[in-house]
């Protein structure tokens, strides 16, 4: 990465971001996928970079992808809502 270090900066936490009074820095970071359909999708976008240099195997790749949609959870945080709402 051309910006790793200012990236690095940027992300780098030393507070509890779950306490009120830093709740702005947790806004400023990126959330992880909430299912194994969305960390497919984010896989599936970041397939180019790791063609570029080598890490996976294109077929490695869609097998993962494949596997992780396989789960079949796409709606998972839509479910756990209405299944609380039942309950």
């Amino acid at each position: 990465m051309k910006d790793s270090l200012e990236y690095a900066e940027r992300t780098y936490v030393d507070v509890n971001i779950f306490k009120k009074e830093h709740k702005e820095r947790l806004r400023g970071l990126s959330q992880l996928p909430a299912s194994c359909w969305e960390s497919a999708e984010a896989l599936e976008k970041q397939k180019s970079i790791y063609l570029k240099y080598g890490i996976f195997s294109e077929g490695m790749i869609d097998w993962i992808i494949s596997y992780l949609k396989s789960f079949n959870d796409k709606n998972l945080r839509r479910d756990i809502v209405i299944m609380k709402k039942r309950s």
